[in-house]
């Protein structure tokens, strides 16, 4: 797939920008990457040739290469919430240049007009931020441990804590109350979450294996299936009833170290014991 780059001043022009380019046909779906430079300028990678993106799964999204030169901050995801509330996942230096929230309202705004609650983009390795920002201000939830956060609907939220064994949910009331353990890891600490719900469930990958729950019943938590290994591998997405995609990297109590870009793993009825098993023999696909 042919990329194309585009870059904008500040939030008000990638604002602007991505109005214009929704007229010209611009989809959620063809948001590939989102990053902001240290000098606040907005850089938004989309697809060339806009019908390549048609039928782009958010697990092959997640395998696409980013190869503009330069120091980027990126984005992984975006989410509309329950009204005037918005939660992003991203690099946790995303607030330094001073306008990460301004331009996750932008995406908002696009995501409204579309009918769509979310936007994922493509990975890039960095430590994770997650912001829960509102009409009240921007709350950093890393700040109290808590990362690699999971919209279930509107006002459900699901996430991991740093050196914790738990996941974690937040329901969304009328003001941030905090978060709840709705699961105890059987194998050791949760070290990444998968991005997104699918099917119910949601893969946890924790320090000796994999746990895949299901969440469709919130806040009871139950196990679906359970794989001890992996060896250094971890679950970030899914190609639905078909595999995963995952990354790799050096595995502390806090999460990972040195991570590598992603690649996408074939695992029959996407079945994590079929994962496990694939990644003994390391049959990886695609990624950098």
């Amino acid at each position: 797939m042919n990329i194309r780059y585009l870059t904008f001043s500040d939030a008000q022009a990638f604002s602007f920008g991505l109005g214009d380019l929704e007229a010209g046909g611009l989809t959620p779906r063809g948001l590939l990457f989102l990053a902001l430079e240290p000098t606040g300028a907005v850089h938004l990678a989309i697809a060339e040739d806009p019908v390549s993106v048609a039928s782009l799964r958010v697990g092959e999204k997640l395998v696409l290469p980013w190869d503009l030169p330069g120091r980027y901050y990126h984005y992984d995801s975006v989410h509309r919430l329950r009204p005037g509330h918005v939660l992003y996942n991203g690099d946790r230096r995303l607030h330094q240049p001073g306008a990460a929230d301004e331009v996750a309202g932008a995406l908002t705004l696009f995501l409204q007009r579309a009918g769509r609650r979310s936007v994922f983009f493509g990975c890039r390795p960095h430590q994770p931020g997650s912001w829960l920002a509102s009409r009240q201000g921007v709350i950093a939830l890393h700040d109290s441990g808590f990362v690699d956060a999971v919209v279930v609907h509107e006002e459900l939220v699901l996430a991991r804590r740093i050196m914790d064994d738990h996941l974690w949910l937040l329901t969304l009331a009328d003001r941030f109350d905090g978060f709840t353990p709705v699961f105890d890891s059987p194998l050791g600490n949760v070290l990444m979450l998968e991005r997104r719900v699918g099917d119910g469930s949601l893969v946890l990958t924790c320090e000796r294996g994999l746990v895949e729950v299901d969440v469709s019943r919130l806040p009871d938590v139950k196990e679906r299936a359970r794989f001890e290994g992996a060896g250094n591998h971890a679950v970030v997405g899914r190609l639905a009833g078909h595999g995963f995609t995952v990354t790799r990297g050096t595995k502390q109590p806090w999460g990972f170290d040195d991570l590598a870009l992603p690649s996408l793993v074939r695992a029959p009825r996407g079945s994590i014991t079929a994962l496990g098993k694939s990644l003994g023999k390391d049959p990886v696909e695609g990624g950098g």
